[in-house]
């Protein structure tokens, strides 16, 4: 008792010594550039004004869904909390019943389920490739695949321009090019091309400059090398889709050396008929470089976790080898039961409908936002895409003065800053949802017209830079 009541009579932390002052200073770094993030208690405002959240479908508020968890959890007799992690204590009926269902929901041959969509992207791109492969990513992709990367055991990890085929393939050649560098001595030209009819990514030849014999490998691949390609098929912060049909048809060559993960967070739920996601919408679920896609629950399901959908064995072996998976507690029953939940929703009349009005709805902003003289010529969305759009207002600092004066006039918006995207990028991101409408959305135009020529024109405060 004596020591407890001596550590209770201790000084706070001093904030004096090297780590607050490194941690003071990195927040005086950020402050001073507009870039400091704190939490917020969200007004309670008019849902209709919500342009903000990634409720796409409002289950999150769903008074249905609700009473749907609740007589789930009374059929299973869950206990309230998971115990433990799914391979101690954790794992129960519920999960895989929740897994099973998924797995059938999404045309996948199994599914396994994470405690969220940053998870299921770190733990699997963090264990599934070897220090010989390659990763190669979108650089629009989401901070959970690239955390992923950052703990990967590839030593081959680089990004490739946004959406841009030709960029990818430049880096699927350097990536190749690193691999073989050493194939031969220095005399020794090195010609690279793609061959599919060994189903192997790289054949080399090797031509000796010096006279005309041509030692032919072409028969043996050169070394144990996989090439695994991360998307996103809706990219969140420009609303944009990924070419899917090209970029499949672009990496054929490859054969099996080639795989794709696909991140679908913001497409299930509101592509595929019944809410699948862009990859079932497009017919590509069964293709043979589809090695994975990442379900995240916490947009159009309403709900919270993550899957990474895939092969029975890429199953087992996640359950073997990804640690946010292995030494994490499993899910609550309460989450297992709002995600089964949701799951059964999808199919319903009122959800059907609620997609469909989502739909409607974006195009609605769209046609509103090409309209406007002021706004058209900032949107970074393309035409005819998702429920996403976004305006470019530059500078860290006026782009949060634009969604702060909408908040005042009870508009939720979110200001999209780094290091969430490139300096230089900065934008206000508008998401479209069921229970938004015409009038609002028509409001919200005007009102994005107004904050921004008021901006033009000089009417903010001096520390704000000007469009």
């Amino acid at each position: 008792m004596e020591g407890a009541t001596e550590i209770r009579g201790r000084d706070p932390w001093p904030e004096d010594d090297l780590l607050s002052k490194r941690m003071k200073k990195a927040l005086e770094s950020r402050k001073s550039r507009g870039l400091t993030r704190q939490l917020t208690l969200q007004q309670s405002s008019c849902l209709e004004k919500d342009f903000g959240s990634n409720d796409y479908l409002g289950l999150a508020r769903s008074e249905m869904l609700r009473r749907t968890a609740s007589k789930i959890l009374e059929r299973y007799q869950c206990v309230n909390g998971s115990t433990g992690s799914r391979l101690v204590t954790g794992n129960s009926q519920l999960a895989e019943d929740v897994e099973e269902l998924a797995a059938k929901f999404h045309k996948s041959e199994s599914a396994i389920l994470f405690n969220s969509g940053f998870n299921a992207n770190q733990g699997l791109l963090g264990c599934v490739a070897s220090k010989d492969d390659a990763i190669l990513w979108d650089e629009r992709c989401h901070a959970s695949a690239r955390e992923g990367t950052r703990v990967t055991n590839s030593s081959h990890v680089k990004s490739f321009r946004h959406n841009d085929l030709d960029s990818l393939h430049q880096e699927l050649t350097a990536a190749l090019e690193k691999v073989v560098g050493a194939v031969g001595p220095e005399s020794f030209t090195r010609r690279c091309y793609w061959s599919s009819t060994f189903g192997s990514l790289l054949f080399v030849e090797l031509c000796l400059e010096a006279s005309s014999i041509i030692p032919q490998i072409s028969r043996t691949p050169v070394c144990h090398f996989q090439v695994i390609i991360v998307v996103e098929s809706v990219y969140s912060m420009d609303g944009d889709l990924v070419p899917l049909k090209r970029l499949f048809k672009r990496i054929e060559f490859g054969g099996r050396r080639v795989s794709v993960v696909i991140d679908e967070a913001h497409t299930v739920g509101l592509y595929g008929g019944n809410g699948s996601g862009y990859v079932c919408e497009r017919g590509f679920e069964n293709h043979p470089n589809l090695l994975a896609r990442v379900v995240s629950l916490g947009k159009a399901f309403g709900c919270h976790g993550g899957f990474v959908l895939g092969s029975r064995l890429l199953r087992d072996y996640l359950l073997n080898y990804a640690r946010p998976l292995i030494f994490s507690s499993a899910l609550p029953k309460t989450s297992l039961a709002t995600i089964l939940g949701a799951y059964e929703a999808m199919d319903s009349t009122e959800i059907r409908e609620k997609r469909a009005r989502v739909f409607t709805l974006s195009e609605f902003l769209r046609s509103e936002v090409d309209a406007s003289p002021v706004l058209r010529s900032l949107v970074m969305t393309p035409k005819g895409s998702t429920n996403i759009c976004s305006l470019a207002v530059v500078g860290a600092e006026l782009c949060v003065w634009v969604a702060d004066q909408l908040a005042l006039k009870g508009f939720r918006v979110m200001a999209v800053r780094p290091p969430t995207v490139s300096p230089g990028t900065e934008r206000i991101r508008i998401t479209v949802h069921s229970y938004n409408v015409a009038r609002s959305i028509r409001e919200l135009v005007r009102c994005l017209e107004e904050i921004i020529l008021t901006a033009s024109d000089g009417g903010v405060s001096p520390s704000v830079a000007k469009l």
